[in-house]
């Protein structure tokens, strides 16, 4: 077990119940029989530091041993979430923006790494960062690189809190000065066996742990006499088997116990009346999705909802519904039909560069056009705004790329047939299911349980993948459960039908960890999710080298949107990488 504890970062404010939750949890380690010697500790305390070093020599010497088959690694400390990606600070953020854990490039390396089963247990925060060098975190990896890249182990990871929002910690008034971190807290009393409804045949089990959490941190944050509208909810993502345990309890707690019907789709407890929040209702609309009947239809109502859930949603939810169909309703005509393309909403288009064909720029009422005239199946474009932005994507045959920008990002991409009647035929096919991943993604909540990976899957062959980007969409969400020959069966479809290969699926898939030449072969060059930047070093994302620093270009959107000096370096890389070609294009509006 590695226990993390960093209760100084940067700037931030010092945490105080890092080294209580520390101390409780090696305690409890020590009484799930663990020796002492497979119990290591890393914390700040005493001036220390903890270094990505240290930490990255300690599971490799775990792993070394060859005798531990589950390692639980916790932290405690501050956290930050780039471009949908979380970082755990350790003591040189973020000056150093490598001294952090990048959560989900080590996540991808437990997979394939020395133990059965890998645990993180996460107390810390998921906000946005603040500040351009919080901004600029790139984390780095714990755990040894990939050997096999053929291995699927199992890696669970319980969040304190959901995405987008803070993990507290709470002064006890009757301890004086002692403080206690909510979901530290709850986590113990169930590893000690405290809530049956976590336990299975005497012990304690990921799946129903992850149901029960949330309902213990509620309770315990009204226990403590916090205000009610302060809000935990603890999150998880778990691939292990049912069989999975974390602690193993004594003959006197009981051995089996029947849950509650917790609705997973809910992020406050079950005794709450509170009105639905615009991420859980982005949850709800991607199931109904999944599961109902959505042929023709736009988008999820909020009396449907309601239906559903037998509560009401937000005003911020409902504005999201609504928005959610006028996107829907505003279409038009290709103007060029059957040929490649793009059509950009809410922001001009100063310049188009092509790798392959000829790019023409047009202006279709408040939209811009752009049509590629080429005969490859595949290729790639960057399309620069008029505020000096930029983005990298495919440019596939018989498809028109559809892009929504707003203040916050470019959080909106999907693909259409370029030929209008097709279009229209594949509208009534997608837009209901397509409308609601795009949101949950943009929301970060975009999660499948086992059963709605399933539907997804069945719908999407049946549809043929009329959308090159819900594949994408999907991918990033079968990745985080593990169902990786689920990315490579969407690939190899893609592949036969469209004759496209796309970046990120080959990355999360491991095919370019497996082949380094099929890099040459996907487009685009680069992550086309801004989240997949995160995983590049652990999955051998081949970024080319000019473009080394890129990540540090990337603007806050969920579709990988570069400021003006990283588009800069994306078009010279380009025209360098066409110096001995004649095919790369620009387009400029007119």
């Amino acid at each position: 077990m590695l226990l993390i504890g960093v209760s100084q970062a940067g700037g931030l404010g010092k945490l105080k119940a890092v080294e209580p939750s520390i101390d409780k949890m090696a305690a409890w380690a020590k009484s799930q029989g663990i020796a002492d010697d497979q119990i290591i500790r890393r914390t700040d305390a005493g001036g220390l530091k903890v270094t990505v070093a240290d930490l990255f020599n300690d599971i490799k010497a775990l792993a070394d041993r060859d005798t531990i088959e589950q390692l639980i690694v916790y932290f405690s400390g501050h956290g930050v979430v780039n471009n949908r990606q979380e970082y755990w600070l350790l003591s040189d953020a973020p000056v150093n923006a490598a001294a952090a854990v990048n959560i989900e490039g080590n996540v991808s390396l437990a997979r394939a790494g020395a133990f059965e089963h890998v645990v993180f247990l996460s107390d810390a925060c998921r906000t946005p960062t603040q500040g351009v060098q919080y901004g600029r975190i790139i984390g780095s990896d714990i755990f040894p690189n990939i050997e096999d890249a053929e291995l699927e182990r199992s890696v669970d990871i319980f969040f304190a809190t959901s995405l987008g929002a803070p993990a507290l910690e709470v002064r006890q008034s009757e301890q004086g000065q002692q403080y206690q971190a909510m979901f530290t807290e709850a986590l113990l009393d169930a590893l000690n066996g405290k809530i049956p409804e976590a336990i299975r045949d005497g012990r304690v089990r990921p799946r129903p742990l992850k149901k029960a959490l949330p309902k213990k941190v509620w309770d315990k944050l009204k226990a403590s006499g916090l205000s009610l509208s302060t809000s935990q909810t603890p999150d998880a993502r778990i691939t292990s088997e049912d069989e999975a345990w974390l602690a193993s309890l004594p003959p006197s707690v009981p051995a089996t116990a029947t849950p509650p019907d917790i609705d997973v789709t809910s992020a406050t407890p079950p005794d709450a009346a509170a009105p639905l929040s615009s991420r859980e209702v982005a949850q709800v609309a991607v199931e109904a999705a999944l599961r109902g009947n959505s042929y023709g239809r736009a988008v999820i109502t909020d009396a449907e909802v309601k239906t559903l859930t037998g509560r009401g949603i937000s005003k911020n939810a409902t504005l999201m519904l609504k928005s959610m169909a006028s996107v829907v309703g505003d279409r038009r005509p290709q103007p060029l039909p059957k040929r490649p393309g793009f059509e950009i909403h809410g922001r001009g288009v100063s310049r188009v560069t092509c790798s392959d064909g000829e790019a023409r720029l047009g202006i279709d009422s408040d939209a811009v056009t752009i049509s590629v005239d080429t005969n490859q199946h595949q290729s790639q474009a960057l399309i620069e705004f008029d505020d000096g932005s930029g983005v990298l994507l495919p440019v596939i045959a018989g498809f028109v790329g559809v892009l929504r920008l707003h203040e916050r990002g470019l959080d909106e991409v999907w693909y259409e047939p370029a030929d209008e009647f097709d279009a229209s035929l594949s509208r009534e096919e997608l837009d209901y299911l397509r409308q609601a991943v795009i949101k949950a993604s943009s929301l970060g909540v975009f999660a499948l349980e086992s059963d709605d990976a399933d539907a997804l899957a069945v719908r999407m062959q049946n549809l043929k993948f009329q959308d090159p980007a819900l594949a994408v969409y999907a991918a990033y969400a079968y990745h985080d459960i593990g169902q990786l020959s689920r990315i490579a069966q969407m690939q190899g479809y893609l592949q036969d039908r469209l004759h496209v290969r796309l970046y990120d699926l080959a990355l999360l898939s491991r095919g370019l960890l497996k082949d380094a030449d099929l890099a040459a072969a996907v487009v685009p060059a680069l992550p086309m999710l801004s989240q997949g930047w995160a995983l590049t070093g652990a999955l051998s994302g081949h970024i080319p080298t000019e473009l080394d620093g890129l990540r540090q270009q990337l603007r806050p959107s969920l579709w990988s949107l570069y400021t003006p000096e990283g588009v800069q370096a994306i078009r010279a890389w380009m025209r360098h990488a066409a110096e001995t070609s004649s095919s790369l294009t620009l387009g400029a509006a007119s």
